[in-house]
C-alpha cells in the first residue's frame, strides 16, 4: 500500500544511473533507498505529492522542457499529474491532490503502472534499460528468463532456486536493469497466484491465503473485465508479496551469460541469433516501446493534454542496448510448459 507525507522525502540511488527523490512510500524497492543519493551528479527524477494552485501549475508547465499533464479527476476528487523535463537531466513528477476524497490510494495502482515507463526514459538517457525478465545468478554467471506475462518466468525462477539451492541466487522475478555489461536487480513485489503455491509449494500466511481466496471468489462473481479492473482484481487472482519474504538473499548484480526466451507451445529448445532474440524481446510487455505503450493506455490517452518526446530515438537506444546484452550472451528459445521449462534449461546449462 502506497502512502505519503508532504514534508518527508526519501532518496533512491538506482545503481548510480538515476537518482529518485519522492515522498511516496512504497513506490520503489526499499533495497534501493539511499540517504546521500542526491549529492551525486546524475540524472534525477523528482516524484512528489503536492496541492498546487492553477497559477502554479501553469507556471510549472511554462518552464518545462517537455511535459505531460494527466487529469485523473473524478467527482469531488480532483487529481492532476504533471510530468516535466523527461529528456533533461532533471525530471519532475508532481501529483496534485485536492477535494474531499483525495487519497493517494485512490490512484496508487495507476501510479505504480505509470512510473516504470517514466523511469525507463531516464534510464535510456543514462545508457541503461529495463528488461522485462527474471534473472538468476548461477555459480557467478547470469541466467536471464524473458517471456510475456503469465508464461512462467516467476514459476521457473522459483523452481530453479529449489533445484539448485546451493548455486542459484535470484535477482528479480519480473524486472531487471541492464547497464554497462552488467545485469542489476530491480526487486519488485512478486505477484503470487494459486499456481505458484501449488507448483512451487510456497508457504504463505493464513491472512494472505484468505486474501487470495477472496480475490478468487470476487473474480468468479465479476464476469465483466471492466468490473474486475475497477475493483483491482486480476485474473487469475494474485496478491503482491515482497520478494525478500520469499527469498531471504537477493543477489544485487551479475554478468549475463545465458538469455532464454520462454514460450508456450510444442516442446523444443533451439539457439537464437542476437538479432532474432532482440526482436522477440521487444514485443514482450510494456517495454516493447516504453512511451508508446504509456500513451496507448486508454485511461492515459483520455487525460493526456500534451506530450513532446522523441520516442523513436528512445526506442532505438533500447534496441541497441538489448543487442549489446545479447551479443555477449548465449541466446536460446525454450518452448513447452511450466513443468518442462526447468528440465530443458538445466540441460542447456550443462552445455
Amino acid at each position: 500500500m502506497l502512502s505519503f507525507h508532504h514534508e518527508v522525502f526519501q532518496e533512491y540511488n538506482i545503481y548510480n544511473l538515476v537518482l529518485v527523490r519522492t515522498n511516496i512510500n512504497g513506490l520503489l524497492p526499499k533495497q534501493l533507498l539511499r540517504k546521500d543519493a542526491i549529492d551525486q551528479q546524475l540524472p534525477k527524477l523528482h516524484i512528489g505529492v503536492y496541492s498546487f494552485s492553477n497559477d502554479l501549475l501553469a507556471s510549472l508547465i511554462e518552464k518545462s522542457k517537455h511535459h505531460i499533464v494527466f487529469d485523473a479527476g473524478k467527482f469531488l476528487s480532483e487529481k492532476k499529474i504533471v510530468i516535466t523535463d523527461l529528456e533533461g537531466d532533471e525530471s519532475g513528477f508532481h501529483i496534485l491532490l485536492s477535494g474531499i476524497r483525495s487519497k493517494l490510494k485512490k490512484i496508487g495502482n495507476w501510479i505504480t503502472k505509470v512510473i516504470p515507463p517514466i523511469l525507463q526514459i531516464k534510464l535510456l538517457n543514462s545508457g541503461a534499460t529495463f528488461l522485462h525478465a527474471a534473472a538468476l545468478d548461477i555459480h557467478g554467471n547470469g541466467l536471464i528468463l524473458c517471456a510475456p506475462s503469465d508464461v512462467g518466468k516467476t514459476t521457473t525462477a522459483f523452481l530453479l532456486t529449489k533445484l539448485l539451492p546451493q548455486s542459484a541466487k535470484i535477482l528479480s522475478d519480473d524486472l531487471i536493469i541492464f547497464a554497462k555489461g552488467i545485469i542489476y536487480s530491480y526487486p519488485v513485489d512478486v505477484n503470487i497466484h494459486s499456481n505458484h503455491i501449488k507448483i512451487c509449494q510456497l508457504k504463505l500466511g493464513n491472512k494472505r491465503k484468505l486474501h487470495l481466496k477472496l480475490h478468487g471468489i470476487l473474480s468468479y462473481i465479476c464476469l465483466s473485465g471492466r468490473i474486475r479492473d475497477f475493483l483491482g482484481i486480476s485474473k487469475p487472482p494474485r496478491i503482491p508479496v515482497p520478494i525478500n519474504e520469499l527469498f531471504p538473499y537477493i543477489q544485487t548484480k551479475t554478468k549475463p551469460e545465458i538469455v532464454i526466451a520462454l514460450k508456450r507451445g510444442p516442446r523444443y529448445s533451439k539457439e537464437m541469433s542476437a538479432n532474432d532474440m532482440a526482436r522477440s524481446i521487444m514485443t514482450m510487455g510494456w517495454l516493447g516501446a516504453p512511451f508508446f505503450k504509456l500513451v496507448e493506455n486508454k485511461m492515459i490517452m483520455k487525460y493526456a493534454y500534451t506530450y513532446d518526446l522523441d520516442v523513436l530515438t528512445l526506442y532505438q537506444k533500447m534496441y541497441n542496448l538489448y543487442l549489446d546484452l545479447l551479443e555477449s550472451s548465449k541466446c536460446y528459445e525454450v518452448s513447452g510448459t511450466i513443468t518442462t521449462y526447468c528440465e530443458d534449461i538445466l540441460r542447456l546449462l550443462k552445455k
